[in-house]
């Protein structure tokens, strides 16, 4: 039979460390807030495809809803996003931003409101070019609320077209891993 052991504290008889005996384990259910630790880790995959021609509009890659365990932990964000600019007005460069976002504001923004990925060809031969994104940011949530998280980019010039998982062949992802504080 299983016997159930009752005790408010654990404390090491000598030193500091309180062991288990060589080959058992430790199951917990729930409940082990250990700073550092990962708690969860939740992920997502999109090949939905979308396109602008408009400058400054956020095209949205993979999306996540997250609900985070505890009220004050920190979210390692990462995300990756294939990208395509197309050259439809013969202009001699091409540039984009990438980002996070939750449901208010820009986690992650583009440095300076500049553009992080782009092609400067002096002349106008180019067609298109291709390039797969990746950024990660930090957040400290204040809540156990779900929020929504996302992977986003923006055209930087109106003369061009922007894609984001062009076709369905390609894949944006974002993966969320709350953190113990």
């Amino acid at each position: 039979t299983m016997s159930t052991l009752s005790v408010n504290t654990i404390t090491a008889e000598t030193g500091n460390t309180v062991s288990l005996a060589s080959g058992k384990s430790l199951s917990v259910p729930a409940g082990v807030h250990s700073p550092g630790s990962v708690i969860q880790t939740q992920n997502t995959y999109s090949n939905t495809s979308v396109a602008t021609s408009s400058a400054g509009v956020a095209l949205d890659g993979a999306s996540l809803s997250f609900t985070p365990k505890y009220n004050n932990s920190k979210l390692l964000i990462q995300a990756r996003i294939p990208i395509k600019v197309y050259n439809t007005n013969n202009t001699s460069d091409g540039w984009c931003s990438i980002r996070i976002v939750n449901s208010t504001s820009a986690i992650e923004p583009e440095p300076n409101s500049n553009y992080e990925f782009g092609a400067n060809y002096g002349n106008t031969s180019w067609a298109d070019w291709r390039h797969v994104g990746f950024i990660q940011a930090y957040h400290t949530v204040t809540s156990t609320s779900a929020d929504t998280y996302k992977v986003q980019a923006k055209l930087y010039n109106a003369n061009e077209t922007l894609t984001v998982n062009e076709g369905g062949l390609y894949f944006s992802s974002i993966t969320i891993m709350e953190i113990a504080q």
